[in-house]
């Protein structure tokens, strides 16, 4: 009997909704968050899966995890759309993981709570932690984007050396590379800054932080621009 890859089957193609009914309510969640992630990350319209997420996840019979995945993919579309108000209902208020306090903090970062969100990120951090039994860790979602900028805000040393050390933590996030830029260039090394900076990102959303965090160290608008719009999207 040949061997069935789960990975290979759904991840990768073009999902046939009618074909994944079949499968059970945990599997149907798992490759549609996927197909949300990758496509919004891509810049691509996920409207369809949306509205598919949204039914499903009201399904009586689906587990505690499939739930928060559905949620979470649910509150990053809205983020993603400016509808801040939206993207808070998706969060079950007495549900509260360290996932759902971080994505909380982000809404308050972008509504200018500084305060409130750098205390929701440092309870999140703290409750990961635990759920992943070691300090030395970090998000590994885009949130970890959203809480290193905040700390850059700060513009202090003691918030640079955070950032610095919770960047060392991790290394499957994309921006890494852009975000060390910020702090090489906040202590004056601007070569190392440039060559932080020389690795095309993968993806629009990507590009974004590739290109803030270029202007932020460079500050040449004309470059952005030209980075920017001749990139190869292939």
């Amino acid at each position: 009997m040949q061997n069935f890859h789960f990975g290979d089957r759904f991840f990768g193609n073009p999902i046939d909704l009618e074909w994944l009914e079949q499968f059970n309510p945990e599997i149907q969640c798992r490759v549609l968050c996927n197909q949300i992630e990758t496509d919004m990350m891509q810049g691509e319209d996920v409207t369809k899966y949306i509205a598919i997420a949204r039914q499903k996840a009201q399904q009586p019979e689906l587990n505690p995890s499939a739930k928060l995945s559905y949620s979470t993919f649910l509150f990053t579309w809205h983020l993603f759309c400016g509808e801040l108000a939206a993207a808070r209902q998706c969060i079950a208020p007495k549900q509260y993981m360290s996932l759902d306090i971080r994505l909380l903090a982000v809404a308050d970062m972008l509504e200018g709570k500084w305060g409130d969100s750098l205390d929701k990120f440092a309870i999140s951090l703290k409750a990961y932690r635990k759920e992943v039994h070691t300090r030395k860790t970090f998000f590994e979602d885009y949130t970890a984007i959203f809480y290193i900028l905040l700390l850059f805000r700060q513009k202090n040393d003691a918030h640079f050396i955070e950032a610095e050390t919770l960047l060392s933590y991790t290394s499957s996030n994309p921006s890494v590379l852009e975000l060390r830029s910020i702090i090489a260039m906040a202590r004056n090394n601007k070569a190392m800054a440039e060559s932080l900076l020389q690795q095309p990102p993968d993806g629009p959303f990507s590009w974004i932080i590739h290109a803030y965090c270029y202007y932020w160290a460079f500050a040449k608008k004309q470059e952005i621009f030209f980075l920017t719009s001749n990139r190869n999207t292939k």
